[in-house]
C-alpha cells in the first residue's frame, strides 16, 4: 500500500513533510483524532533511539533512548533518557512526581 508516496515496508532517499498530524504505532487507527497533537506515538512499549553511526574515533558516537513506561507487567510509569551505548539511564522522571520536582532557573 502505498501512504504519502513511500511503500509501504520502503525507504525514501527524499524528504518527507506530513501536513498535519502524524500517529505511530501499532495501536493507531484510521480517524485518529489528535486534538492539539502534531505527533502521537501509540503504542505498549514506547521508544525513540538515536543511533550514532559515526565511524571515526575523533567523533562522539552514543547511542540514546527516550523511553516512556517500563516494559514488563506492573513495572513503573516513568520517562527515561538512556545511554544506550554505557547501559545507563542518568536521568528518570516517575509519574505522579510532584510539581518542581526538578525545578533549574
Amino acid at each position: 500500500a502505498s501512504v504519502l508516496g513511500v511503500l509501504a515496508g520502503s525507504a525514501s532517499a527524499q524528504d518527507l513533510i506530513v501536513d498535519g498530524s502524524l500517529c505511530v504505532g501499532f495501536d493507531c487507527v484510521a480517524g485518529e483524532s489528535f486534538g492539539f497533537d502534531t505527533i502521537r506515538m501509540k503504542e505498549n512499549n514506547l521508544r525513540i533511539a538515536a543511533v550514532d553511526t559515526s565511524a571515526s574515533a575523533s567523533f562522539p558516537d552514543v547511542d540514546w533512548q527516550l523511553t516512556f513506561n517500563e516494559t514488563s507487567n506492573g513495572g513503573k510509569n516513568k520517562f527515561s533518557v538512556d545511554d544506550i551505548s554505557n547501559g545507563r539511564t542518568p536521568f528518570t522522571i516517575e509519574a505522579s512526581a510532584p510539581s518542581n520536582s526538578l525545578y533549574v532557573e
